[in-house]
């Protein structure tokens, strides 16, 4: 029965027993505690407020009692009157015995309050007698009836005493007898629910410890490389798991068989193609390690070119500054020069205001002679001063005159000097914009032959990589030869029918 079950059913089986074992435990457990708790609860909340309440009203009565029996020895009829509260005090603790579980459905307790009353009625009646002092027949008869009216009372209260103590102790022993009854029912639960355990257990353990054999068994010949089997091995088996394990294992065998053959035919194939991509990376390595060869030499060439660009750019813009410097120099020589010019002109005008206040000076000169000659002896010395200034004035016009023809000279030579230099400076400055232009194209040129620089570099670097990748490639293919031997000698491991 159990041999064709699914393994999940026979896996449910265990929690569903254990499920089912708990459910009757706790229902069990829970029937027996709920009527512990109950009788408990009689015990705490009935029995013993009913007997506590039972022993304060035997006391309260004899309390009661002696209030009579002051009232009388000291003929006081208000102490007779406190009685009364003492009356309703104990009729508040017979209304508490009345509602409490235990006086549920017994009419002992209204009997007792009854009692009560007609005692009280008595036994106040009495002794407002006694205390008027009204001892009669009738009198000894009502104290005889009162006393023994109390005595019934107290004896009812005794029994009442009595009884809940012993319904106490009753619902004690109640109460332990239910807890090993409900010990005693829970254990020989678990033993039945043991033993069906074991025995349900033992048997799936010894279905799957032979299933399981079976499988191991086939799996070890498989793990051989055994793939040889009949195809009614499994049909001797049930329905369960391992069997379609073994089916499904069967089936494994059967494709396994099929992907051996093709892995040794791609094998096979696999070092034809691999001896062939040997032989051709090796031809593509050579290929590209001249092709690294040729580009570096053109990158060594191409970074001296560059180098030589870069030095003729640096003297380029070298000379174009000197260029610039030295048209900034003509240029203020130019304006020296025109600015001298102007100078001389002017100094040859001061000069020509010289020489004629020269003349002038001669010709005063002159006349003061003249004057001092007809001044005679008096103007003698005045004509020697005359003399003297003729004299300086003939030496200043001289000066004059030659000063005259050197600044001609010097306004010429400068003349001609500016006007050289105004032909010059439009060629200088021709010259410099040439320079400049020079420049411009050598750092056009450098940039131009630094950017094919970098593209050598780079196709420098990617003709390495292609270099490695082919000797990677080459690499690869002996590793992909060497596997592919190493597939085949472990590919004979499986034996195939």
């Amino acid at each position: 029965m159990f041999s064709n079950l699914k393994f999940k059913h026979k896996i449910i089986i265990f929690p569903a027993l254990f499920v089912l074992v708990t459910i009757i435990i706790l229902v069990v457990f829970q029937s027996y505690n709920s009527q512990s708790k109950r009788l408990q609860h009689n015990i705490q909340e009935g029995y013993f407020p009913y007997v506590e309440t039972a022993n304060t009203l035997g006391y309260e009565l004899i309390n009661l009692q002696r209030i009579f029996q002051d009232a009388v020895a000291a003929s006081d009829e208000d102490k007779l009157a406190s009685s009364r509260d003492k009356f309703n005090e104990i009729k508040g603790y017979l209304s508490t015995a009345s509602e409490n579980i235990v006086a549920k459905g017994s009419d002992d307790v209204n009997q007792l309050e009854r009692a009560f009353e007609n005692y009280f009625k008595l036994a106040y009646r009495t002794t407002e007698a006694m205390i008027r002092g009204e001892f009669t027949e009738e009198l000894s008869a009502d104290i005889q009836e009162m006393v023994e009216s109390f005595n019934k009372i107290k004896t009812q209260l005794d029994e009442l005493i009595k009884d809940g103590k012993f319904k106490a102790n009753i619902a004690f022993k109640t109460t332990e007898d239910n807890s090993i009854q409900s010990m005693r029912v829970v254990l020989i639960t678990l033993l039945v629910s043991l033993s069906i355990v074991l025995v349900i257990s033992y048997i799936l353990s010894n279905s799957l410890i032979q299933s399981i054999g079976t499988i191991n068994q086939r799996l070890k010949r498989l793990s051989e490389g055994d793939f040889k089997i009949t195809n009614d091995e499994s049909h001797k088996y049930g329905t369960d798991e391992i069997s379609e394990m073994l089916r499904a294992t069967n089936e494994l065998s059967h494709k396994l068989h099929t992907v051996i053959m093709d892995v040794r035919q791609g094998i096979e194939t696999m070092l034809t193609a691999s001896n062939k991509t040997s032989s051709t990376s090796e031809q593509l390595s050579n290929a590209a390690k001249e092709q690294a060869a040729s580009v570096e030499e053109m990158a060594a060439t191409l970074e001296e070119i560059a180098a030589n660009i870069r030095q003729n750019s640096h003297n380029a813009t070298q000379t174009g500054n000197i260029s610039k410097d030295a048209n900034t120099g003509i240029k203020e020589v130019s304006t020296k020069s025109k600015e001298a010019v102007k100078t001389n002109a002017t100094i040859k005008q001061r000069i020509e205001i010289i020489n004629s206040i020269a003349d002038r000076t001669d010709l005063l000169a002159i006349n003061a002679a003249v004057e001092a000659a007809r001044a005679g002896e008096h103007g003698r010395g005045f004509a020697i001063v005359a003399g003297e200034v003729r004299k300086l004035a003939e030496t200043s016009k001289k000066a004059a005159d030659e000063i005259i023809a050197m600044s001609q000279i010097g306004y010429k030579t400068i003349t001609e000097a500016v006007e050289v230099m105004d032909t010059t400076i439009p060629n200088v400055e021709k010259t410099s914009d040439l320079v400049q232009e020079i420049v411009t194209a050598s750092h056009e040129q450098s940039n131009g032959t630094n950017q094919v620089n970098v593209a050598v570099q780079q196709l420098n670097a990617l003709t390495q990589q292609n270099a490695s990748s082919s000797e990677e490639l080459a690499k690869h293919a002996y590793d992909l030869e060497k596997q592919a031997h190493q597939l085949r000698n472990m590919i004979s491991f499986f034996r195939l029918s």
